[in-house]
């Protein structure tokens, strides 16, 4: 049996060496590498949780044992990037790193050694905290995901991995009586062969609308405060080609009943539609009485949007800056072209903006205000 369980593993090794590499050079996305840095740490898993394993050198069961430490924070970093589309790197995002590093001078690391009390509680609270976070990321944007491969992805992620991090959790603190023979070691070689095969269906044609950041015509081209007289103009209603210039280029290829429709989307938008609080996509597909996955396929492969909420955003966000830029509006309270615009609260709104104007609302009717009482 230990002679099967070790086969296994060095085909799950195998598989995960060639989709590590795969994604390594795949694309300079951080998304792909943080991709190829978990799957590393699941081959380090696989290995020293092997029966046997201290055949091994014990310098290279100490390194892989430590790398597979830190996987779940490598799986971590690896959603966020790619549910969030960038992972930005606050003291929060290390937090779990420097928890699990405390913990390593209190491990087993052989024989020898005898593992503090504390440190396996600890380790699991740090599992099943970013587990929970993962879910969360997956749940949240799932309706407003544009990018139909991820779509399906997300399930994956929300699914199987949790399940089998959670099924180890459960081995490795001995719930329900458990205890680690051989038979148990077969089944989880079993259960990484069939996850990393999985991941390895999935991922060695890689998709760029996968792994890529955000589309380059997904970078805003918002008239910041005096680079327009059109936006002190009130009676403009910004409609994509007038608060975000020719940000919603079409891309090349697009055949004639593509840029039908997306007319056709365009002109809804250009009436208010996205002034709608709570407007999704099923609801968008509605009033165009199309499909809902051609309404996100359009979107998405020939607009170049990865998030449905980001497409809204820049309407609604082009519409604010005109009203906090036009001086007949000065005094209309923030909140109230917030509300005017779509937002359901200030606090979105105010995210929102600063993403795509790295202004505050209040900085930029104030600069925008400023220019305009110059000129």
């Amino acid at each position: 049996m230990t002679v099967l369980d070790w086969f296994i593993r060095g085909a799950t090794v195998g598989l995960c060496l060639m989709l590590a590499t795969r994604l390594l050079f795949f694309d300079r996305q951080s998304t792909a590498r943080l991709a190829a840095l978990f799957i590393a740490g699941v081959a380090c898993y696989t290995l020293v949780s092997a029966p046997g394993v201290g055949l091994l050198p014990k310098t290279l069961v100490a390194v892989m044992h430590a790398v597979a430490i830190f996987n779940i924070v490598f799986f971590w970093w690896f959603a966020v990037s790619l549910f969030e589309e960038k992972l930005r790197w606050p003291f929060h995002a290390l937090l779990p790193c420097l928890v699990l590093l405390i913990t390593l001078p209190f491990r087993a690391w052989g024989p020898s050694f005898e593992e503090a009390q504390w440190v396996a509680p600890v380790h699991q609270i740090v599992v099943l905290t970013l587990l929970m976070h993962v879910a969360y990321l997956v749940i949240r944007d799932f309706k407003s995901d544009l990018v139909e491969t991820r779509r399906y992805f997300r399930w994956m992620v929300a699914t199987l991995i949790p399940v089998m991090a959670l099924a180890i959790v459960v081995v490795e603190i001995g719930l329900f009586g458990i205890t680690i023979d051989n038979e148990l070691l077969l089944l989880q070689a079993i259960a990484l062969f069939l996850l990393v095969g999985g991941f390895a269906l999935c991922m060695l044609q890689p998709r760029r609308e996968l792994f890529a950041g955000p589309s380059t015509l997904q970078k805003s081209t918002l008239p910041m405060p005096g680079m327009s007289e059109r936006c002190h103009d009130s009676a403009v209603v910004p409609t994509r080609n007038d608060a975000v210039g020719e940000h919603q280029e079409i891309r090349s290829g697009s055949s004639s009943i593509n840029q039908l429709e997306i007319e056709r989307l365009r002109n809804l938008m250009a009436t208010g539609a996205y002034r709608k609080p709570g407007l999704t996509v099923g609801k968008l597909a509605e009033e165009l009485s199309m499909p809902e996955r051609r309404v996100r396929e359009l979107i998405n492969k020939q607009l170049g949007y990865r998030n449905f909420t980001a497409y809204l955003n820049d309407y609604r966000i082009g519409e604010a800056t005109s009203r906090l830029a036009d001086p007949h509006n000065a005094r209309v309270q923030i909140a109230q072209i917030a509300y005017e615009v779509g937002f359901n609260s200030i606090g979105p709104f105010n995210r929102a903006f600063r993403q795509v104007t790295q202004q505050t609302p209040s900085e930029y009717r104030r600069q925008a205000l400023a220019d305009f009482a110059k000129s």
